[in-house]
């Protein structure tokens, strides 16, 4: 879990959850970020997911924060097929959450036949602030290119092989 604020992205570690969550912050106002670690299935497995917004002032100040979770299951297919395993020509596939400007993955063609089960934050709410809900799109992403898999980097899936790009910098 993390503060982060400011123009120049300040950034404050405040622990791992399941134990009190505490660190010392200058006055400002953070967004609160959940990113996982070692994960366990009970847990979101976002790699990034904004929890909402607090404002710390110079007393201290308590912060709580609910995260709801889903779980998904599926598979992604590349022209109706599995994708194929290769060191060699490898992507992935993963789930966009525009409000956070995360991107967890879904699958990894070199280690995966398709499938995936996984738990993801649905919404989220911290103390003081409004219900913050995920908005997800699938994502295709290049890593190695090779002959077979699209060499598209960045775009988001929408439906009969459209699809739409993201900036440069991706998630």
């Amino acid at each position: 879990m993390f503060l982060e604020g400011g123009p120049l992205g300040d950034r404050v570690a405040l622990g791992k959850t399941g134990a009190p969550l505490t660190a010392l912050a200058l006055g400002g106002d953070y967004q609160v970020v959940y990113e996982a670690g070692s994960v366990a299935s009970a847990m979101p497995q976002n790699r990034r997911f904004v929890l909402g917004e607090v404002s710390v002032g110079a007393e201290e100040a308590s912060i709580e924060a609910t995260i709801t979770t889903m779980r998904l299951k599926g598979s992604v297919e590349i022209d109706g097929e599995p994708p194929i395993a290769s060191a060699y020509d490898t992507a992935e596939v993963l789930l966009f959450d525009a409000n956070s400007g995360g991107a967890t993955p879904l699958i990894d063609t070199q280690k995966s036949d398709g499938s995936f089960d996984l738990r993801v934050a649905r919404d989220a709410l911290v103390s003081g602030g409004g219900l913050v809900k995920a908005e997800y799109e699938a994502m295709y992403r290049s890593v190695k290119p090779g002959p077979k898999l699209p060499r598209n980097h960045d775009v988001l899936l929408r439906g009969e092989g459209r699809g739409a790009r993201r900036g440069r910098d991706g998630a």
